[in-house]
């Protein structure tokens, strides 16, 4: 055996074990990340939420700036000006006002029948739409002809239809309800239909892979993934069915804020019809508003790519 031999060896385990020794030094010497604690998570939740608020303000308040500037302009009469209208033609804000608070109670308790014409109409038109788009998905021989007789009924005018229903179903809210069904009824069989067949080809043939049958893929791939499509619709159909029963007031009925609106333009009320307008506006956004909160709590938690299936 050669000297070389015998002082390679440790001269290499001296050298490892200087290495390693310098090693655990520096690893002692740095000190752990800290992990944050149970309390910092909520603290960081709640910087987030304010954050977000913050940054939402903008959007509720240039609206409202933009609303507040139209009101004042209006109550100047500049849009009288450049239109050539005088204050009967165009009442002003605080006549319009001042209508609405002198009747209130007959401006609620005929947005009360509007209202409840038009809910029913969208959860009956929602209804029978979402149930076409259904047949049409499971069984498209047969579900693809209520499709197009949903769309062909879109077609038809309101102005139309309301006379019809009025004579089939009386004055009453029935009649204005079936009308507004008829309008909820194809953007909810079109809609729910894109979202029922929103699911990509390899999703479906994962459930098939895994022997789903086709009402496990309906149930667990198609009715979860066609919720916003769903929810989207409904919001439309929050202001279809309402336009819808103000119209078919307007012309066949006696009661409702199409039908006093109606009356107060004949009988040149004109501040009393644009406190309808309003009142129709305001009923409006709060079905449209209540609709949104419902879809903010049901998708809540849900991944990016559902609501980015839709945008596409």
């Amino acid at each position: 055996m050669t000297p070389g031999a015998d002082i390679e060896p440790k001269s290499a385990t001296r050298s490892g074990a200087s290495v390693s020794a310098a090693a655990a030094a520096l690893e002692a010497a740095i000190p752990e990340a800290p992990t944050p604690s149970r309390q910092a998570r909520p603290r960081a939740k709640r910087r987030l939420g304010s954050r977000s608020a913050a940054s939402r303000l903008p959007e509720l308040l240039l609206p409202l700036a933009a609303g507040l500037a139209v009101l004042a302009l209006w109550q100047a009469e500049l849009f009288h000006a450049l239109l050539g209208l005088r204050t009967y033609q165009l009442p002003l804000p605080s006549a319009i006002a001042a209508a609405a608070a002198a009747n209130a109670e007959l401006l609620l308790r005929s947005a009360g029948v509007t209202l409840a014409e038009a809910w029913l109409g969208l959860a009956a038109g929602s209804l029978l739409g979402w149930l076409a788009a259904a047949a049409a998905v499971l069984r498209p021989a047969l579900g693809r002809g209520a499709l197009l007789l949903a769309a062909a009924l879109s077609a038809v005018p309101i102005v139309a239809l309301a006379p019809l229903f009025s004579l089939w179903l009386g004055d009453g809210i029935a009649s204005r309800a079936g009308v507004a069904a008829v309008a909820s009824l194809a953007p909810m069989a079109l809609g729910s239909w894109r979202g029922l067949t929103s699911p990509s080809p390899a999703e479906l043939d994962l459930m098939r892979s895994l022997g789903a049958s086709k009402a496990a893929e309906f149930r667990k791939l198609r009715l979860p993934s066609s919720l916003p499509y769903t929810l989207t619709a409904l919001k439309i159909n929050a202001a279809a069915s309402l336009i819808a029963a103000i119209v078919s007031e307007f012309f066949f009925a006696s009661r409702g804020l199409g039908y006093l609106l109606s009356n107060s333009v004949k009988i040149a009320r004109m501040p009393l019809g644009w406190a309808c307008i309003a009142v129709a506006a305001a009923a409006g956004i709060a079905s449209y508003g209540l609709l949104q909160l419902a879809e903010r709590r049901l998708l809540h938690g849900r991944p990016d790519g559902a609501d980015s299936k839709q945008a596409r």
